[in-house]
């Protein structure tokens, strides 16, 4: 099996040759829909880790995993339209049509940037400004949870090729 020269050039990645040996079109939709899980698992597996961890003392409200579910949806809604139908290129236009889809979209970027500020505004005034000997982490975390979330839903969305056979 003889594997081509791939297209990517990244001046970072000039230091590991076995990267250019790699098809990197043909297995596109692979490598975003393994990042995208390994970044939502991971995710998840931060905010149940921080939560067991600082539950017991009082660090912590199981009031923020509304986040988690506010980031959820949000990811799903994001990866529930496809391109076509938002730039107008689809078959069948749905329900709603171009415009619905846009603003299908719109929403879910809003509730997904919102998720990104709540956890922002949590870190900082539960974590980050109180005085006192009150441990960061959670609040880090939080954060890096929604964060996470937010990189798999664009990684997810965008990283995949929409093509019929591709």
């Amino acid at each position: 099996m003889q594997f081509q020269e791939s297209k990517m050039s990244a001046a970072c990645l000039e230091f590991f040759p076995f990267l250019n040996t790699i098809e990197w079109e043909n297995h596109r939709n692979k490598f975003a829909a393994i990042g995208s899980g390994v970044l939502f698992f991971g995710s998840v597996w931060l905010m149940i880790d921080t939560s067991v961890a600082y539950s017991p003392t009082g660090h912590w409200s199981n009031v923020y995993f509304l986040l988690t579910l506010a980031g959820s949806i949000a990811f799903f809604m994001i990866n529930a339209v496809s391109n076509h139908q938002v730039t107008g290129q689809a078959m069948d236009e749905g329900i709603l049509g171009t415009k619905g889809a846009r603003l299908w979209m719109m929403f879910a970027f809003f509730l997904a940037f919102s998720t990104l500020v709540a956890s922002l505004w949590i870190m900082f005034a539960n974590f980050v400004l109180v005085e006192g000997d009150i441990p960061n982490w959670p609040g880090l975390a939080l954060f890096f949870h929604s964060f996470f979330i937010f990189i798999s839903s664009l990684l997810y969305k965008f990283g995949r090729s929409e093509e019929m056979y591709g």
